[in-house]
């Protein structure tokens, strides 16, 4: 018991110095709860099957992860007695990314369920307070989509707002893991694997009209990294498919086949934006800087990779996707150190952009939609 109370001081004091020598202090953006849930399910889904990590490195993992999920959440607390919060929190698409505090707490519970057994107490410390941040954060939601759809150039709406789908299916798996043999669980997690399908739906829908009601809007500018929610918010779902079995075994097979096509899309989407973005503006102000919403793609790969895992047994049973046999194989053997390297390589990119050198650029972080502005004040 003693082991992870020492574990954790001394993690403490070493981020306490490193961070008042080494880094700049400023207030957290909305979206950083996205920095727990990617490198949480990480821990989750992948950090045992990287080689050569000793065994009781999750315990460690999960406790340098609650010490980031504190900094992170005090920062928010801080503007909420500043009296900043409802500000950050007004315009439809930062009131969206509320949702990564949501997923972010639940996650960060998770982890700790698995890495400090003993502490379940604070487990369901942190299991309550994702729920009622997830109550708080429906409101915002059904604000968010009335003034979506009130707009007929729908805001410029972006990818977060399937983070709706993200933190109703992350307190599932949360109440899933906590509470297994609980029979009451069954019909609210019924209906929050639905709510959340329903959410994707009306999300990615307003996604794919703002981009074909835009005219003008480029590769380079205008596709969001967050983006990649189109398919991290449908292998969440369809991990808590199948870690519950409360719907159909098809049903998580077929959102499987549903993710592996939309992240092909996607992601080739991403790559020649990529390619764009360093043509015009060079490899270290086009694609090497770093913003809060990158890290919402380290969270999509790791899900990709953790539903992949939980649909493994699946596999063989459907003729279509045992043809995929070769590509998956190599998948699952060597998804975690993909993960690892994206995950490395964003923590990168976040310590150059917030070190007292200044090393790398950071992009700008707006805390406001201008268009949501300008229909508000008219």
């Amino acid at each position: 018991m003693a082991a992870p109370y020492l574990q954790i001081a001394l993690l403490a004091a070493i981020a306490w110095l490193a961070r008042r020598a080494l880094f700049r202090v400023g207030p957290s953006p909305v979206a950083s709860g996205a920095i727990v849930m990617a490198a949480g399910i990480f821990g989750l889904a992948s950090l045992d099957r990287i080689p050569l990590l000793p065994a009781d490195c999750l315990t460690t993992f999960a406790l340098a992860l609650l010490l980031l999920w504190a900094f992170i959440a005090a920062s928010y607390f801080s503007a909420w007695r500043q009296g900043r919060l409802p500000g950050l929190v007004a315009a439809p698409n930062d009131g969206f990314a509320v949702g990564t505090w949501v997923a972010g707490t639940a996650v960060m519970a998770r982890l700790l369920l698995a890495g400090v057994p003993e502490w379940r107490a604070a487990v369901v410390v942190l299991a309550l307070l994702a729920c009622a941040l997830w109550l708080w954060y429906l409101a915002i939601v059904l604000r968010g989509f009335r003034a979506v759809l009130a707009s007929p150039a729908r805001l410029r709406v972006t990818g977060r707002i399937l983070l709706s789908t993200v933190s109703t299916q992350s307190l599932v798996l949360l109440a899933w893991h906590l509470w297994p043999d609980a029979d009451w669980l069954r019909a609210p997690a019924t209906l929050l694997l639905v709510l959340g399908y329903l959410f994707y739906g009306a999300g990615l829908l307003l996604v794919v009209q703002r981009y074909l009601r835009e005219t003008g809007w480029t590769l380079s500018e205008d596709w969001d990294n967050t983006n990649c929610i189109l398919h991290g918010a449908m292998s969440i779902t369809g991990l808590a498919v199948a870690a519950t079995g409360l719907l159909p075994a098809w049903l998580g097979l077929a959102t499987w086949l549903y993710v592996l096509a939309m992240l092909v899309l996607v992601e080739a989407v991403e790559v020649a934006r990529m390619a764009r973005r360093a043509r015009l503006h060079g490899l270290r102000k086009g694609v090497f800087t770093y913003h809060v919403s990158q890290w919402s793609r380290n969270f999509t790969f790791g899900m990709f990779y953790a539903f992949t895992l939980a649909m493994a047994g699946a596999y063989a049973q459907s003729p279509l996707v045992a043809a995929l046999e070769p590509v998956l194989a190599p998948l699952i053997a060597g998804g975690p150190c993909v993960v690892l390297f994206f995950l490395l390589l964003e923590a990168g990119l976040w310590a150059g952009a917030h070190s007292r050198c200044g090393a790398l650029p950071a992009a700008p972080q707006p805390l406001a939609i201008n268009e949501y502005a300008k229909e508000q004040r008219q």
